[in-house]
């Protein structure tokens, strides 16, 4: 019942002047009356099925009551709306959730984990120009594809933050983007974020040290071997150096030098055994006075919820059913498909 009532206020925001004003490309856009107004675009964006946008267009309309509207008047309204509204909305959502409703946390913290999702895009020349892709020997790029990256609630099964950037952005850098977005809504809710093994990084664990965010890093079993083979066990904090080759890959000159000056950064390396018998490696600031070995074992383990939200909004919802032909449309429908997802979740 709580959960229908945010859903309710959710779509009432929608229709308010504060939200147009928000979401709105410029001052003079949504001035004159429409068939389809700004919330009507944002309700459908939103809740749109998966046939043909003439299909859904003309259901939604029998469906709200309004004037029929051509698919080619929808497609010029919509460019007149900022996608950043959408994630503005997203936000809006989630954060009426966690104040509204009783959320679930693990040993008192939030869990939440970043993963990676490459997305397909059609084949445009404008988002080629855009978004870059896949490449073959000629250089020549062979498929279209986005960066995209999530910041998930495990345990409430919530996509608090997604980016949609284009191929060339490094994982590391949305993963920064999507805490860097969302640290008012999880800063004082006690956050524990979880990352796979390509994250693991001197970057991430100082900005997480910085930000005091408890972590946990799945890493590769050839990361930090020099420090490593020094352990004395399976389970102990040991110096990780900053060294060059581990730094060059950082554009930004004050962050490379923050870390020079820094020169160690003192972490937790454990050995874990998962059910497989699988040998794995993680890396946190974790106290072992609160978290045993078996622990960190199931905070990996619980980082796999992000795998299933990201098989519901390819194969359920259709996240990669995209007929945008442009940046901002093409953002606008992966952000409308990440609020449909939260909104059709059981809280």
């Amino acid at each position: 019942m709580v959960f229908d009532n945010i859903v309710k206020e959710f779509f009432e925001f929608i229709e308010t002047d504060e939200f147009l004003n928000i979401a709105k490309l410029k001052p003079s856009a949504f001035t004159r009356k429409r068939k389809m107004e700004c919330s009507n675009l944002i309700h459908f964006m939103i809740t749109r099925g998966s046939n043909n946008t003439t299909v859904e267009l003309d259901k939604y309309s029998k469906d709200m009551g309004i004037q029929p509207v051509s698919r080619q008047a929808y497609s010029l309204s919509r460019r007149q709306i900022k996608p950043i509204s959408l994630k503005y909305l997203n936000t809006w959502l989630i954060d009426k959730i966690y104040e509204l409703q009783d959320y679930k946390t693990w040993k008192n913290y939030l869990i939440l984990t970043i993963d990676g999702y490459l997305l397909n895009l059609p084949w445009i020349e404008e988002l080629k120009e855009e978004y870059g892709g896949i490449a073959g020997k000629d250089h020549e790029i062979t498929a279209i594809k986005a960066q995209s990256s999530g910041l998930y609630d495990c345990l409430n099964e919530i996509m608090i933050d997604f980016e949609v950037k284009p191929y060339q952005v490094s994982e590391k850098t949305l993963a920064l983007k999507n805490i860097e977005n969302s640290i008012e809504t999880i800063k004082n809710k006690n956050p524990l974020i979880t990352f796979d093994k390509n994250y693991a990084s001197l970057e991430l664990f100082n900005y997480l040290l910085k930000s005091k965010i408890n972590f946990l890093f799945r890493v590769k079993k050839t990361d930090y071997t020099k420090e490593r083979n020094n352990m004395e066990s399976d389970d102990e904090f040991i110096n990780i150096i900053v060294t060059d080759s581990r730094i060059n890959h950082i554009k930004d000159p004050e962050l490379k030098e923050e870390l020079k000056e820094i020169k160690q950064i003192n972490l937790r390396v454990t050995r874990i055994i998962l059910d497989s018998e699988e040998e794995k490696f993680v890396i946190s600031n974790l106290p072992m006075e609160k978290f045993d070995t078996n622990d960190l074992k199931e905070l990996h383990n619980l980082r796999w919820e992000i795998e299933t939200s990201y098989n519901t909004l390819k194969n359920s919802l259709e996240v990669e059913k995209i007929t945008a032909k442009k940046r901002l449309t093409v953002e606008q429908d992966y952000y409308s498909k990440i609020i449909n997802y939260n909104l059709s979740k059981e809280q």
